[in-house]
């Protein structure tokens, strides 16, 4: 299994609703949790053996590169603005990208995105929309990208009183719920043709398959699935792999395009 693949979050712990990210090496096995704003570090030959490192305050999303190494996108309530940033085993964060989301007060909220990364490049893939925010790890430049679906906006937030506290206006849309990248491909679960077209039922799921410039290749259609009966893929020998919490699922398959 590829260095990308063990990725996949097939881990009976707690509540999957609350980890951001997971990774199984060697000798290590990590969680990233959202609600205790922790990083987990658990050795596999002796499991009461734990290091917890905190997380920058209001941080919504991750991904664990490496057994000292984690991408984290927070909200710093000073600045008003997110930020995306490197952190390591220790709590220190080494690099931090700025103005990848430029304008959005938004509490971390409407920039809810899916994060993945290869050695050159940070993928930031929206949940709410069909922007994908493209980072160069070395030079720490921006672009911005689309996805298929013709979703530009992302999601109305309000803020309170005293700046505190954030909110959806209203109850946002969830068009790619999960993104991974397996390879050199980029895999991406979309609800959107699913939800806004009539010439699909309700159990049915997509997954949009692109190259890591983001050029659009092809697309499965999953049968029987919701995007509640999912909570994280792989694809594995031409196979996707589904779970469902920690446990597995099945779904039948078909390549769209064909």
């Amino acid at each position: 299994m590829s260095e990308q693949e063990n990725y996949f979050s097939f881990f009976p712990a707690g509540n999957i609703n609350e980890i951001l990210t997971v990774l199984s090496t060697n000798y290590y096995t990590h969680y990233v949790y959202r609600d205790i704003q922790q990083w987990i570090i658990q050795d596999k030959k002796d499991r009461s053996k734990k290091k917890y490192v905190k997380l920058p305050v209001y941080t919504l999303n991750a991904l664990l590169l490496s057994d000292s190494s984690l991408v984290v996108k927070y909200f710093d309530h000073k600045q008003h603005e997110n930020i995306i940033a490197v952190e390591d085993s220790l709590g220190t964060i080494g690099r931090r990208y700025e103005d990848v989301f430029p304008g959005m007060d938004d509490g971390g909220l409407s920039s809810d995105c899916s994060i993945l990364s290869n050695d050159s490049t940070i993928f930031c893939i929206s949940q709410y929309s069909n922007n994908v925010k493209y980072i160069n790890r070395n030079e720490g430049q921006v672009k911005n990208l689309k996805t298929i679906e013709k979703f530009d906006n992302y999601p109305d937030v309000i803020r309170s009183r005293n700046g505190t506290v954030y909110s959806f206006k209203r109850n946002p849309f969830l068009i790619h719920p999960i993104a991974r990248l397996i390879g050199n491909k980029i895999f991406v679960l979309s609800t959107f043709k699913n939800s806004r077209s009539q010439d699909y039922n309700h159990q049915l799921l997509f997954i949009d398959v692109y190259s890591t410039n983001l050029v659009y290749l092809y697309s499965y259609m999953m049968k029987n699935l919701t995007v509640d009966d999912v909570s994280d893929y792989c694809f594995i020998n031409n196979r996707f792999a589904l779970v469902n919490g920690n446990k597995f699922i099945s779904g039948f398959c078909n390549n769209v395009n064909n």
